[in-house]
């Protein structure tokens, strides 16, 4: 896969990307949170299969 250096540079601009690497992490943390909560675990993919990891093992 090729990377345009200045496609990147033009989303540095675009206020959708320029804190999207935050709102996930803070997205993934309230996952954890709810789940942890609920007592329910999160859901993941390892090595082709999806399984329920409790939050406890994360």
């Amino acid at each position: 896969m090729k990377i345009h250096v200045a496609e990147n540079v033009k989303k540095l601009d675009d206020p959708d990307f320029r804190n999207a690497e935050k709102a996930m992490i803070r997205a993934a943390l309230k996952a954890r949170e709810k789940a942890r909560r609920f007592g329910h675990g999160i859901v993941v993919e390892r090595d082709g299969k999806i399984m329920e990891i409790p939050v406890e093992e994360m």
